[in-house]
C-alpha cells in the first residue's frame, strides 16, 4: 500500500547517512542501496573530510589531543572570555554611573595595574603550591566578585568606587591565575608538541579578547544600559563563565609544582626577582624583546579602556 510506502521512507530517514540515498519507484517498491555512482561519491567526500580533519588536527592542533592540555585550554578560553568581557561590562557601568571617562580608565587601570605589582608573588604562588590549587583559588576569588557585582547592580548599591575596589580584587586574582596556568601547561603536553600548546594558549587569549566583548556587547544591547535598565545579566553571565572554568581546571589529572630555593617570604620573592631581571640583563635580545612589549602595552593597548 502507498502509506506503508511512504512510512518506509519516512523511517529511512533515520538511517546512516550511506542508506539515505533513497531511489523510489511506483508504490511499495522501495530500494533502500543507492547507486553505484552515488556511493562512490558518498565514500569519496567521507574520505577527503577525515583526510582535512586529520591533517588539521596533525599539523595545527596536535596539542589538542592530550585530554588535560584539553581541560587547561578550555578553562582559559573560559576565564579569559570573562576577563575581558568585564572591561567592557565595567567600562559601559562607570560611564552610566558617573558620566566621566576619567572614571572609565580609572576602572581599566585598577584592574591592570596588579599585573605589574603582583606578578613576582605570582610566580612564586605558581612554583611553591600545585598549579590546579592555585587557579581554582583564583578563579574562586574572581568568581565571588562577579557574584557580589552583579548583586549590587541587581539591588542598585553600585557606587563608582564600588567598581575600582572590585576592579583591584578582580586584577588580582587573575595576575596570579594567569602564571600558574603557563606554569602547568608544559607539564600537560611532551615536549615535542610544547610549541603547539603556547601557540593555541596565545590564541586562545587573543580570541578572547573578541569573544568575550563580543557577547558582553550583545548583552549591553538587550539590557539598553543607556536608559538605566539592568545590567546585571552581563555580570551573571560572566559568573557562568567562571563556574566552567573550576569544572574544566577540577577535571585536570596533571599535578605540577615547581622547585623554589630555601627561604620563605618575601625574602624568597626579592632574591629570584633579582635573578631574574640579571639574567635578563645578561641577555640582550631577551630585553629588548621585553623592552618592545613593554613599549607596546604603554603607548597602544589603551584602546581596553
Amino acid at each position: 500500500m502507498r502509506w506503508l510506502a511512504v512510512d518506509q521512507i519516512r523511517r529511512s530517514c533515520y538511517r546512516p547517512l550511506h542508506a539515505r540515498c533513497v531511489a523510489y519507484s511506483g508504490v511499495g517498491n522501495l530500494d533502500l542501496e543507492p547507486p553505484a555512482e552515488n556511493r562512490w561519491r558518498m565514500e569519496r567526500n567521507e574520505f577527503i573530510v577525515a583526510r582535512a580533519g586529520r591533517f588539521l588536527n596533525d599539523r595545527f592542533l596536535p596539542a589538542l589531543q592530550y585530554s588535560d592540555y584539553r581541560k587547561l585550554w578550555y578553562a582559559s578560553m573560559c576565564s579569559q572570555s570573562s576577563a575581558w568581557a568585564l572591561i567592557v561590562a565595567r567600562g559601559a557601568l562607570a560611564k552610566s554611573l558617573t558620566g566621566s571617562d576619567l572614571w572609565t580608565g580609572l576602572v581599566t587601570f585598577a584592574a591592570m595595574i596588579p599585573s605589574v605589582l603582583i606578578s613576582p608573588l605570582a610566580g612564586y604562588l605558581a612554583d611553591r603550591f600545585d598549579r590546579r590549587a592555585v587557579m581554582l583559588w583564583s578563579f574562586g576569588v574572581n568568581l565571588a566578585h562577579n557574584l557580589l557585582l552583579a548583586f549590587l547592580v541587581v539591588f542598585g548599591a553600585i557606587e563608582a568606587w564600588h567598581l575600582v575596589l572590585l576592579a583591584v580584587v578582580n586584577g588580582s586574582a587573575r595576575s596570579i591565575q594567569m602564571p600558574a596556568a603557563s606554569a602547568l601547561l608544559a607539564n600537560t603536553v611532551p615536549p615535542e608538541r610544547l610549541f603547539n600548546g603556547v601557540a593555541l594558549q596565545s590564541a586562545t587569549l587573543q580570541g578572547s579578547r573578541f569573544l568575550g566583548p563580543l557577547v558582553m556587547l550583545v548583552m549591553l544591547w538587550v539590557t539598553d544600559p543607556w536608559l538605566d535598565d539592568n545590567q546585571s545579566y552581563v555580570f551573571f553571565l560572566s559568573v557562568l563563565l567562571y563556574v566552567m572554568a573550576v569544572g574544566f581546571t577540577l577535571r585536570i589529572r596533571t599535578a605540577s609544582r615547581g622547585v623554589v630555593g630555601e627561604g620563605s617570604g618575601m625574602g624568597v620573592i626579592a632574591r629570584d626577582s633579582l635573578k631574574g631581571l640579571s639574567y635578563i640583563y645578561r641577555h640582550p635580545l631577551l630585553l629588548s624583546i621585553i623592552l618592545l612589549v613593554v613599549a607596546h602595552c604603554a603607548m597602544v593597548m589603551s584602546f581596553e579602556s
